[in-house]
């Protein structure tokens, strides 16, 4: 009997074990079910998301080819000219460019007569004087044959240079500024190679060169743009600071008038007066007339600085200085014949 009962409670203890088991099952298979529903129902709201822009999309866009295709123009930006403008230049017109990013339609203002296109003052710029080429070209330049007097003869060469140097400027020098930027970052370039191939002598030779190349664009374009340079602002007699180009213009003119007094009535000179004076022996005015000599025409050139302001004809001290073995006969030649 012991034997027995103790086998039915066995089995009904497994049985129970087998009942939870199950029960564990069933409730394991019903939240699968249920999470394997929340997921269909997510997947299918993204869906329905996704589905709803791209029909957004898909609208926008067919309205946009529809747009496109029906694009009517309409020319709400104007150019306004005066009258003077209108008379003067009857085959102005206005260019209108495609908008790009902008809200409204970029103009430009255009006219076919050449007559509008002034060539700019010549000007000598130093650093012409200061590139390999210059001494060769000038050579070949001044060679051109003119006939008449001295004087003539070389202020119609100084007039045939100057678009020799216009055209000189664009080949070689049109750029300086960019040019002296790519010679320094040559420069450093090659430094760096050689920090890292310290042995090598091919660098030691490249940086050599390059070290010359970069002074000579730097030494050209610092003169560049010291002669490019404006006054931006002056101090008057008074010692105030102005930076108004009309102020700065005032302040020139009374300066020099200050400097050299205004216009008063004067009486006549009383040669008596002078004579009582110290005045030129015949020693001094014998010297006065002496003939001026090459020397002393050239130290009267050289002794002007070459950044001070040109001559009308745009040629400066600077440009004689480096030129002086080529034109410095001729020079010397036409000064003579004026004396």
């Amino acid at each position: 009997m012991l034997v027995k009962r103790t086998t039915t409670y066995i089995l009904e203890e497994a049985k129970k074990e087998v009942e939870a088991a199950n029960k564990n099952a069933d409730e394991a298979r019903k939240d699968a079910e249920a999470a394997k529903k929340e997921a269909e129902a997510t997947r299918n709201e993204v869906d329905e998301k996704i589905a709803a822009n791209n029909k957004i999309w898909e609208e926008k866009f067919a309205q946009l080819l529809k747009d496109i295709a029906t694009r009517v123009y309409s020319r709400l930006d104007r150019v306004l000219i005066n009258g003077e403008w209108g008379d003067q230049m009857k085959d102005i017109y206005a260019h209108f460019l495609p908008e790009g990013n902008f809200d409204h339609t970029p103009c430009i203002v255009k006219s076919s007569i050449q007559s509008m296109h002034h060539m700019k003052p010549f000007k000598y710029y130093n650093m012409w004087g200061k590139h390999s080429h210059y001494i060769n070209n000038l050579s070949s330049w001044w060679k051109t044959y003119v006939k008449g007097t001295k004087m003539f003869c070389l202020v119609s060469k100084l007039k045939q240079l100057k678009s020799k140097f216009r055209n000189y400027n664009k080949e070689y020098l049109c750029d300086i500024e960019n040019s002296s930027m790519m010679a320094l970052k040559n420069l450093e370039y090659i430094q760096t190679q050689l920090a890292l191939n310290p042995r090598d002598t091919y660098w030691y030779d490249k940086e050599i060169e390059a070290i010359t190349e970069y002074k000579e664009l730097q030494e050209a374009c610092t003169n560049f743009l010291r002669q490019k340079a404006k006054v931006i602002s002056i101090k008057d007699i008074n010692g105030l600071q102005h930076y108004d180009p009309q102020k700065i213009q005032e302040a020139f003119l009374q300066y020099y008038i200050q400097l050299l007094g205004t216009e008063i009535n004067t009486v006549s000179v009383n040669e008596k007066i002078i004579r009582t004076c110290t005045v030129c022996s015949a020693d001094h005015v014998f010297t006065l007339l002496k003939p001026v000599t090459y020397k002393e025409i050239k130290a009267s050139i050289f002794s002007i600085p070459g950044h001070k302001a040109p001559d009308p004809d745009g040629y400066s001290s600077a440009f004689y200085k480096d030129s002086w073995s080529i034109i410095g006969d001729e020079v010397y030649a036409a000064i003579q014949d004026v004396f």
